[in-house]
């Protein structure tokens, strides 16, 4: 067999903890992710996931469990770096959750007109972004892949209210990443209705650093699936697909 893919199959969207979960199901290692977490440091932030259902599919859920004074009101792109810069993780896979991050606050920045420095990652959670990110690349990290690919992104419109109040779907810093990672997009599937937020700014970050566009041609080895928090007229899952070239 040759190099080993990738494939990120975004059926109902993309968020970090259906990403790092579906890589998980597809074979990476949880153990390795959840000692990568305790790595930091931070009493009260632990990742754990859980069988679940989206309609008549079996998933995996990556849950992020924070205690309420471990989470900070604020964090910025700085305090997150360093977090990653600590864990013990592959030197790829710290590096590659620092650029996820750089990218949510290059987006964030952006949008707001204001400078890098000046973000802050309320909307998302902090450490809900490092869980996500950090998490990710551990996963993929174990599974050995030599690229990844990724098929585009559903988008949806309306309005999702924020903490800045009612904002336009796409959320505008998702836009901002995806536009920035040139990744291809597609009208959502009509069944899903408008108002959904299915792409995340911590999801649109992981494929813009880590994925090509298009399917390549593969030889299929595994599947991975991983679940979305929300029940939608579709199964909200995110799909792996793992192979190898040759």
């Amino acid at each position: 067999m040759g190099e080993r893919i990738v494939y990120f199959d975004p059926v109902a969207g993309a968020a970090g903890d259906m990403i790092t979960a579906a890589l998980i199901d597809a074979g990476g290692d949880l153990a390795a992710v959840q000692a990568a977490i305790a790595s930091l440091g931070i009493a009260g932030l632990r990742v754990r996931t859980a069988p679940v259902m989206k309609g008549a599919l079996g998933a995996l859920k990556y849950i992020v469990e924070v205690d309420a004074t471990a989470q900070p009101e604020h964090m910025g792109p700085d305090e997150l770096l360093a977090l990653a810069a600590r864990a013990e993780a592959s030197a790829w896979a710290r590096e590659r959750a620092a650029a996820i991050i750089e990218r949510v606050a290059a987006g964030e920045a952006a949008v707001h007109r204001v400078a890098r420095d000046a973000v802050h990652f309320h909307e998302l959670g902090g450490l809900d972004t490092i869980a996500d990110a950090l998490g990710a690349m551990v996963a993929l990290d174990a599974l050995g892949a030599a690229r990844c690919h990724t098929g585009p992104l559903p988008m949806t419109g309306g309005t999702w209210g924020m903490t800045h109040g009612l904002m336009p779907l796409p959320a505008p810093a998702t836009l901002a990443i995806i536009a920035q990672g040139r990744l291809a997009v597609v009208a959502a599937p009509p069944a899903i209705p408008r108002g959904k937020e299915l792409v995340t700014p911590t999801g649109a970050a992981i494929l813009a650093e880590i994925a090509h566009p298009h399917l390549p041609q593969m030889t299929l080895e595994r599947i991975g699936y991983g679940a979305g928090t929300r029940d939608l007229p579709i199964p909200n899952v995110l799909r792996v697909w793992v192979g190898a070239t040759g």
